[in-house]
């Protein structure tokens, strides 16, 4: 994406915490890269804990993370772009399909079942936490590195996907 985002920085994780069932969130995240694991050769992950991001990142396996907060929009604008992607080898899905699949993961989030109203679902995210994050390992390639926390009600995702050619 075209945007300008904050400078990432070096911070150690707390200890993981039990991860908990796949929910729609985590669906959603990983089909914004379902290209990059399906028709190249990328790999994706995501987990929801009860939990903070930071926890969340933790339980995915790194301890140590290049991260920053971001806003809203930012968020969207990333996952639009994953969603939109073909990552290295896959075929590009476009700019709709990609915020289509933005609102999906954000509906899924927000334990929505409609998308029709893309006004109310970014009032609903308002209350929402968004960390950018990296491990600190990856030279090229496409990356999607992003942790969600909702801190009303306790849960927090974190999605790790790469590919590279």
């Amino acid at each position: 994406p075209e945007r300008e985002l904050p400078d990432l920085v070096w911070s150690e994780l707390p200890d993981s915490v039990a991860r908990q069932p796949e929910d729609d969130a985590s669906e959603a995240l990983l089909a914004l890269t379902e290209p990059w694991t399906t028709q190249s050769n990328g790999r994706s992950e995501a987990v929801v804990v009860i939990g903070t991001a930071e926890e969340a990142i933790r339980t995915l396996g790194p301890n140590r993370v290049r991260a920053a907060d971001i806003q809203l929009g930012d968020a969207l604008a990333l996952m639009a772009w994953t969603g939109a992607s073909g990552g290295a080898y896959g075929r590009r899905r476009g700019s709709p399909v990609g915020r289509m699949l933005a609102w999906w993961a954000l509906a899924g989030l927000l334990g929505m079942d409609d998308i029709d109203d893309p006004d109310s679902l970014g009032e609903e995210a308002a209350g929402l936490r968004w960390v950018l994050w990296d491990p600190g390992d990856q030279i090229g390639g496409w990356g999607f590195h992003l942790a969600i926390e909702d801190g009303e009600d306790g849960l927090a995702w974190a999605v790790s996907a790469v590919d590279a050619v």
